[in-house]
């Protein structure tokens, strides 16, 4: 595997020379190639996400790769089971993103976005609940040791709105927090 700081450039310049064949001949041009913006991420449903999809990603010069879970926060834990295997868990699963990190020089860095109000079971997520808040931080920490590099904890596409404004799920967030956006910005 490639090692070095110059890792991600040496194969971003082997992209752009294949990107720069064509039936058989190579392209001659000059080319300056640098990218536009610091962090590109393709971004990709849970699902069990093909690794050529994620090679797709890093020869299209993209060096993120987001990883999105959408099925009930309870559920994911290295022990419980992906919505899309029946015989595995989800340290199983991850351990190919670690993989592909050590054996790529670290080419992606891989971000969870954890939607944690998304799922049939999204409401009794509680942001004023120390045991929820636990248990979040736990799924946290087991992310970020399965080669996740990033995490992003989305809330406002899920939560309920009460007159066209964002709402609390429990009494005990409106007590505690006095507003939604103090709530979701504790996480």
């Amino acid at each position: 595997a490639p090692t070095g700081p110059a890792t991600p450039g040496v194969f971003y310049a082997g992209a752009t020379f294949m990107q720069m064949i064509s039936n058989g001949k190579i392209i001659i041009s000059d080319i300056t190639d640098y990218p536009h913006w610091p962090h590109r991420y393709l971004s990709d449903y849970f699902i069990p996400t093909a690794d050529q999809l994620i090679r797709y990603a890093a020869e299209l010069k993209y060096n993120g790769f987001g990883m999105q879970y959408r099925s009930g926060w309870q559920k994911f834990g290295p022990d419980n089971k992906p919505p899309f295997s029946k015989d595995t868990d989800w340290k199983s699963q991850l351990a190919r993103l670690k993989k592909f990190r050590e054996d790529t020089g670290d080419l992606l860095d891989f971000m969870f976005v954890y939607n944690i109000y998304a799922g049939a079971q999204s409401r009794s997520f509680d942001c004023a609940n120390p045991e929820h808040v636990a248990q979040l931080e736990s799924q946290c920490r087991f992310a970020l040791q399965s080669g996740f590099t990033h995490i992003m904890i989305g809330v406002d596409d899920f939560v309920p709105k009460h007159e066209g404004q964002y709402d609390f799920i429990s009494n005990n967030e409106k007590q505690q927090f006095g507003d939604v956006g103090t709530a979701h910005s504790m996480l």
